[in-house]
């Protein structure tokens, strides 16, 4: 029915008079979505007590919250706080929290403290709110394996309809800039004035490509996930994966298009590993088969990665840290650090005209040391570490994947410098935590 309606609208909807109204038309037939989405899964709960129908429903909205304008966000990041907190008092019951947050409240501790001796003073910074208060919220309840595949299915259709919604958006935009859609799909273009991202996602609120793509990728290894202890069907899956690559590509984003590869491939990967025998033998064909894809496709991959703007803000980057190995300009004080290094460097620095300013310096780990100098470097490490950590202690294929995504995003962009980026991590990060013991990548 989604699928009708977006039809009909991009026939009838022709010209620039229809941009705004078809942000209309996909908000409302994402919402008609959402409420199918839980009618026709309703048989499944309906057994459950009213607190859990809830709570269910409230983890829902959690995942896909992150998908929006930021006042959105918050009010359903409210909402699930109340109904979570509703929930450990209707039951008289909290649970420990996860040794695990610690790091992250250490990182956002260090975010706060960061700001003494700025030009802007001591602040607590905004986008570190929930890193606090997500983690806190989950000793409120516990949720069991059939009821977390539950709200996974219910997370997987929804960004799938978000993925329709946005693709459908996009080929208005298409038909009415009369582009060639492989070339919009496999190259960089700006048409009307603008980066065509925006012709993508936009009606979303949200359209930055680095960062919009990260709920979609996290939903991809949810739906292998689901698909593998049988809660979604293979054509689901495949729908999913295909949607998925496409709107990667519509938003030309090269990491994003990698990181869905790499995804695919860990998974089947890892889903092969329990199904042969010769496990040794199976390791040694996967990495000659990743030393014979890396050598012929060596030439490609030069060029996928060359990005001359980002080279330079590395080296900026890189010159600051060298004079600052303990302690750097401070929580949000990056832009000015960069703009009085290329100061610095004179003539031996030439600015590519494609930004007026770099506010960052697009990669996280650069990011930190500019910051908070070799604390802040080994602060995200060891954020990685214990992720990568607790992912293979209890073989949690789940969380494997989200930080697998986030080191990938992180090598080229600043995730945790946003709201956007760092609510999706903990959302995600707190929901994999639930997770009981699995086996490595795959659970039993």
């Amino acid at each position: 029915m989604s699928i009708i309606v977006m039809s009909a609208g991009l026939y009838f909807t022709k010209g620039e008079e229809a941009f705004y109204l078809w942000r209309w038309i996909d908000a409302i037939v994402f919402s008609l979505g959402l409420i199918s989405i839980f009618v026709s899964d309703f048989a499944i709960v309906k057994g459950s007590s009213f607190s859990r129908i809830v709570l269910l429903i409230a983890v829902w909205f959690l995942a896909f919250s992150v998908l929006f304008y930021p006042a959105i966000s918050n009010c359903l990041f409210v909402a699930f706080g109340v109904c979570a907190v509703a929930y450990a008092i209707w039951n008289k019951r909290i649970y420990p929290i996860s040794y695990a947050f610690i790091i992250v409240f250490i990182y956002g501790l260090l975010q706060t403290l960061g700001t003494i001796g700025t030009p802007k003073g001591f602040r607590f910074e905004h986008n570190t709110t929930f890193l606090f208060v997500i983690p806190l919220v989950f000793i409120c309840f516990s949720i069991s394996k059939e009821e977390l595949l539950i709200a996974f299915r219910w997370v997987v259709k929804t960004i799938l309809l978000y993925l329709l919604c946005s693709l459908f958006y996009w080929l208005h935009y298409l038909d009415y800039f009369q582009a060639n859609a492989w070339q919009w799909l496999t190259s960089k273009m700006v048409l009307g004035g603008h980066s065509v991202f925006v012709y993508v996602a936009g009606w979303s609120g949200y359209y930055f490509p680095t960062f919009v793509c990260l709920i979609p990728l996290v939903t991809l290894s949810i739906a292998f996930y689901s698909y593998r202890h049988k809660s979604i069907s293979w054509v689901l899956l495949l729908v999913y994966w295909v949607a998925t690559l496409w709107f990667c590509m519509a938003l030309e984003s090269r990491v994003a298009v990698a990181t869905c590869i790499g995804i695919t491939v860990l998974s089947i990967v890892a889903y092969l590993w329990y199904k042969i025998s010769y496990r040794k033998l199976y390791l040694v064909v996967c990495f000659l088969a990743l030393l014979v894809a890396g050598f012929a496709l060596k030439d490609k991959l030069v060029v996928f990665c060359r990005d001359s703007a980002r080279v330079q803000v590395y080296t900026l980057a890189t010159n600051y840290i060298s004079e600052h190995i303990l302690w750097g300009c401070g929580s949000g004080e990056q832009e000015q650090a960069l703009l009085e290094e290329e100061v610095k460097m004179g003539d031996n620095y030439q600015h590519i005209p494609v930004l007026p300013a770099y506010s960052h310096s697009h990669n996280q780990f650069l990011d930190e040391f500019m910051q908070f100098g070799v604390v802040g470097f080994l602060v995200v490490l060891l954020l990685f570490v214990v992720g990568f950590y607790m992912a293979f202690k209890h073989k949690n294929y789940l969380m494997f994947m989200l930080f697998f995504i986030f080191i990938v995003n992180s090598m080229i962009d600043v995730p945790f410098n946003t709201a956007y980026g760092q609510n999706v991590f903990i959302v995600f990060f707190c929901l994999f935590s639930q997770i009981p013991r699995m086996s490595n990548l795959v659970e039993k």
